[in-house]
């Protein structure tokens, strides 16, 4: 499963690249090819039975990718949709005993963004239609990767 997750997230990452280019986001745009690069090296560390690291990188992508999305274009971009992906990821993969601290970090990095977004803003000004192309981007994303998730 981490083999496929690993290879649909860096081709989401690549129309990332792609739907941020177009709407102006240059920052967005790079941080996607960095995040297409680390998916690439989870890849190889999944092919050398290096789990650990290749979970550490996507969990750390995920983090600092979504994180940077809701930041730079704020709440209207449904960014903050991919830190909700974790939930179920951490619940069925991990007894409850252990799965409770890594939730717990993930909603505490969630909710420190939302925060902070609200009261700030979002750093970067994006059009409407330029914020609605993102948003329903993001929330067809967010489904497709939930559904997957389900399905398998």
């Amino acid at each position: 499963m981490q083999r496929r997750c690993v290879v649909i997230a860096g081709s989401v990452n690549v129309l990332m690249l792609l739907v941020f280019h177009l709407v102006g986001l240059s920052t967005l745009a790079l941080i996607s090819l960095g995040s297409i690069c680390a998916y690439a090296l989870a890849h190889l560390c999944l092919q050398g039975r290096r789990n650990l690291l290749a979970v550490a990188l996507m969990w750390t992508e995920v983090i600092l990718h979504a994180g940077a999305g809701f930041l730079l274009a704020g709440p209207d971009s449904a960014s903050q949709y991919y830190f909700l992906m974790f939930f179920p990821a951490i619940f069925l993969g991990a007894p409850l005993r252990k799965a409770v601290l890594p939730a717990a970090c993930v909603l505490a990095i969630y909710l420190g963004l939302d925060i902070y977004v609200y009261g700030a803003g979002a750093i970067e000004q994006v059009s409407a239609v330029n914020l609605a192309i993102m948003r329903y981007f993001n929330i067809a994303v967010f489904v497709g990767m939930l559904s997957y998730l389900a399905v398998y």
